[in-house]
């Protein structure tokens, strides 16, 4: 009897519980399935990708420092999606900086993963987009960001000329932190230049480029850093052509290997080539504009090259030039000023020869060379190993440069004149460009120079304290 009555209790009309039933069929069947419908069609209407496409417009302006465009939006799942040929402008010009076909975006376990398909850039704006990126977005401490890869099978770079430099297998890490944001992005050259060196084996050569940026937030260290390793890869300079002064004037199959640090601060900048090699270069490309007239194709091959805002603190280097040219002036400038034996006269206004070979080592306030410079038919000019501890003074550079812009600079060199007044002589670019870039005689800098040299670990100060007591590398 007892049983009964509980059973009664929650016993309801047949009518109620078939209403409950339906209820409960609508509240956890129908109702979600409704939400889902309505979530996936409105993926797929325009008005939708529309807002979406602006939203992200919006937030990658904002992000990025650049004016972003994206054309259209599409969701492929939940934390998936796709946008639609992506272009990039400068904010203030709107000149085009870049453009992608389709990103593909996902995240999973925190991190984001895009994958860029098509990706160009205009080369005349990669020094401008460089800044910006710097500036705008590595400066600036991602607390709240999270760590993102970028991956492109292929990015294609347009030049000023209308030609194509391809880099293939990009991929870029972000990695922010409070104290430092890093960068590191890993690609391949595919021009037919950037095949291994005669040295590189083929498991070195699946080494990618690897440069990695970091930047430093602490108010007490504010600095950028950035090292570039090219392992065995040769590096097509034409890369660096609108991020450096130099990069454009080596010729167009010049390249580079080595290993390249830099440091980058408010106030003052340093950088440091160590094993670099710089290869077919055309000299006379190099040397166009100037009063030197230099041709031939050679390399240059540095062992330790380290630059500052002040100039060159030390060089030690050796190369090669071969089929090439010399003009008069040059030639017997060199006899002049940097004590070059030369097998000449002054009746040719251009010297030809097979193969110039030289080693130099720079370190103020003195210059440490030699040089050898032959054609088919014997020595043209050479300044042999015996004088290699014999520095010269690096005036004696700029006066060498100088005196090729004068008109009786032949002349004067054969009469025997001596004027080597190195204020009186620069009149011409090269010369002037020596002046900047040598470390001449500056008690001050050259205090400031050796107290570095005394801070820096015992290996690298030793290098720097002296010169060699043989050439570097292979000399004449």
């Amino acid at each position: 009897m007892a049983e009964r009555q509980r059973r009664s209790k929650w016993q309801v009309h047949e009518s109620t519980a078939r209403a409950l039933c339906q209820l409960t069929f609508v509240l956890c069947g129908l109702l979600p399935l409704g939400l889902c419908l309505y979530w996936s069609a409105q993926q797929f209407l325009p008005t939708y990708q529309r807002h979406q496409a602006k939203l992200w417009e919006q937030f990658l302006t904002s992000q990025l420092g650049v004016s972003v465009k994206v054309a259209a939006y599409e969701s492929r799942a939940p934390e998936r999606f796709a946008l639609h040929e992506i272009r990039l402008n400068h904010p203030e010009t709107g000149a085009s900086i870049g453009r992608v076909r389709m990103a593909e975006v996902q995240r999973s376990d925190g991190k984001w993963a895009i994958r860029l398909s098509q990706p160009e850039l205009e080369e005349r704006e990669l020094a401008t987009a460089w800044r910006i990126a710097h500036d705008w977005f590595l400066c600036r401490p991602q607390t709240g960001s999270q760590a993102a890869r970028l991956g492109m099978s292929e990015l294609t770079i347009h030049t000023v000329q209308g030609n194509q430099r391809i880099l293939r297998d990009v991929t870029t890490t972000l990695l922010p932190a409070a104290e430092a944001t890093l960068l590191s992005i890993q690609f391949r050259p595919s021009a037919p230049d950037a095949s291994s060196d005669s040295k590189g084996t083929d498991r070195e050569y699946a080494k990618p480029v690897q440069c990695i940026v970091k930047r430093h937030h602490r108010a007490e260290g504010l600095k950028t850093e950035m090292q570039l390793r090219t392992g065995s890869v040769a590096v097509p300079c034409g890369l660096l052509a609108d991020l450096t002064p130099w990069g454009g004037r080596l010729g167009t199959s010049a390249t580079f290997t080595g290993t390249l640090d830099l440091e980058l601060r408010s106030d003052s900048w340093r950088a440091m080539l160590t094993d670099g090699r710089l290869s077919n270069i055309e000299f006379g490309a190099l040397t166009a504009d100037s009063e030197v007239a230099l041709s031939g194709t050679g390399e240059v091959n540095f062992e330790q090259l380290a630059l500052s805002q002040q100039g060159i603190e030390l060089a030690s280097a050796s190369g090669g030039i071969r089929n090439g040219k010399m003009a008069a002036g040059l030639f017997h400038a060199l006899e002049k000023y940097l004590g070059v034996a030369v097998q000449g006269t002054n009746q040719v206004s251009l010297y030809g020869f097979d193969q110039l070979d030289f080693a130099l080592h720079i370190r103020q306030p003195s210059l440490h060379f030699v040089c050898l410079m032959s054609d088919a038919q014997g020595l043209l000019a050479a300044r042999g190993r015996e004088q290699w501890n014999t520095p010269l003074p690096l005036e004696n550079v700029v006066a060498a440069l100088a005196s090729c812009s004068a008109p009786s600079a032949s002349s004067a060199a054969n009469t025997g004149a001596e004027d080597t007044d190195a204020g009186k002589l620069p009149t011409t670019w090269l010369s002037k460009l020596a002046l900047v870039w040598l470390p001449l005689g500056d008690p001050q800098w050259q205090a400031e120079t050796e107290r570095e040299a005394r801070q820096t670990p015992q290996t690298t100060s030793g290098r720097l304290a002296r010169a060699p007591a043989t050439p570097p590398r292979t000399t004449p």
